[in-house]
C-alpha cells in the first residue's frame, strides 16, 4: 500500500476486513498500472472487478479512485481502452470509475466523461445510472461541474444525460433539481421534453404545491417557450398513475390556473383539464 492512495481514503472509517482488502486491491492495482503503458494489459484490475462480492468491487473502486494522483497518465489510457472496448461490463466499471474521480478531480473526469458521451450514443444511459448517486450525495457539486464542464446549451447526448440523470428520489433540495431542468424548458426535441416531464412528474408526486409554481414561474419566462408543452406532458405523467388523491388536488391546482392573469397559464390548465376529464 502506498501513503499516496492512503492520503485519498480515510482507513478508520473501514472495519479491519475492509481496509485489509482495500490494501490489497491497491496493490494489485498499482502494479497494473505500473506496467499498463509498456504491456497494455490490466489482468489483476480486470479480476478486482470481477469479484462476485459486491462489497468488495466498491472497496476495488475506491482503491482505484485513491491511485489516481500517482497514476494520472496510466489511468487516463486504461479508461480509453475500456471505454472503447465491446464488453458492456467493462463501460460500465470505467464509467463507474471516472464518476468517483470526477469530484476530487472535475477538470480532468468531466470533459472526459463529456467527450465520450458526446461521441458514443450508447454511454448516455451508462454514464446518466452512474451519475445518479450522486445527486443524493453531492447535488451542489454536480450542478456545478455539469454546467461548468458540459455543452448542455448545443450537444444532444450530453442534454439526455444530464436530464436522465437526475435523481428525484433524492433527498437534496427540491428547488435546486427544479431550477436544473428549468434550463431545459426551452428544448424542442420530443426525447428531452420527455424526459424532463418524467423528473418533473417525480418531484410534483413528492411536493405538488411547490413545484406547480415552479411551473407558472417556467411558462411565463420568455426564454422558456416550450415550458406549456413540457408541462402538459408532465401532468400526463401524472395522470398514468391513476393516483385519486393526487388528480384531485391536481384538479384543484388546475382550476386555480383558470383564474391566473396569463394566458399562457390558462391556456395549458384547459389543456390538461381537458386530458383529466377524458381520461376519468
Amino acid at each position: 500500500m502506498n501513503d499516496k492512495a492512503d492520503k485519498n481514503i480515510d482507513l478508520d472509517k473501514m472495519d479491519a476486513s475492509e481496509a485489509k482488502k482495500f490494501k490489497e486491491y491497491s496493490k494489485l492495482i498499482a502494479s497494473d498500472l505500473k506496467t499498463f503503458i509498456k504491456k497494455k494489459a490490466y489482468p489483476q484490475i480486470a479480476a478486482c472487478f470481477r469479484d462476485p462480492n459486491l462489497h468488495h468491487q466498491i472497496i476495488a473502486i475506491k482503491a482505484f479512485t485513491a491511485l489516481y494522483d500517482e497514476y494520472p497518465e496510466e489511468i487516463d489510457k486504461l479508461l480509453d481502452v475500456m471505454i472503447r472496448s465491446f464488453l458492456s461490463n467493462q463501460k460500465f466499471v470505467a464509467i463507474t470509475l471516472l464518476v468517483n474521480i470526477s469530484f476530487s478531480h472535475p477538470d480532468y473526469a468531466f470533459p472526459k466523461l463529456a467527450k465520450h458521451t458526446t461521441q458514443h450514443k450508447d454511454l448516455v444511459e451508462i454514464v446518466a445510472d452512474a451519475l445518479k448517486s450522486k445527486w443524493q450525495t453531492q447535488q451542489n457539486e454536480l450542478i456545478d461541474n455539469l454546467q461548468k464542464y458540459w455543452d448542455l446549451k448545443t450537444q444532444q447526448n450530453l442534454k439526455k444525460t444530464a436530464i436522465m440523470s437526475l435523481n428525484p428520489h433524492s433527498e437534496e433540495e427540491t428547488d435546486k433539481m427544479l431550477d436544473f431542468l428549468g434550463t431545459f424548458m426551452h428544448e424542442t426535441e420530443p426525447f428531452l421534453q420527455i424526459q424532463a416531464a418524467i423528473k418533473i412528474k417525480e418531484l410534483y408526486i413528492r411536493e405538488p404545491y411547490f413545484v406547480e409554481s415552479k411551473m407558472r414561474e417556467w411558462m411565463t419566462q420568455n426564454d422558456s417557450l416550450n415550458a406549456p408543452q413540457i408541462v402538459v406532458l408532465a401532468f400526463k405523467e401524472v395522470n398514468k398513475r391513476q393516483d385519486p388523491n393526487l388528480l384531485d388536488r391536481t384538479c384543484i391546482i388546475l382550476e386555480n390556473w383558470s383564474k391566473n392573469s396569463s394566458s399562457v397559464i390558462v391556456d395549458t390548465a384547459a389543456k390538461v383539464l381537458g386530458i383529466l376529464k377524458e381520461r376519468r
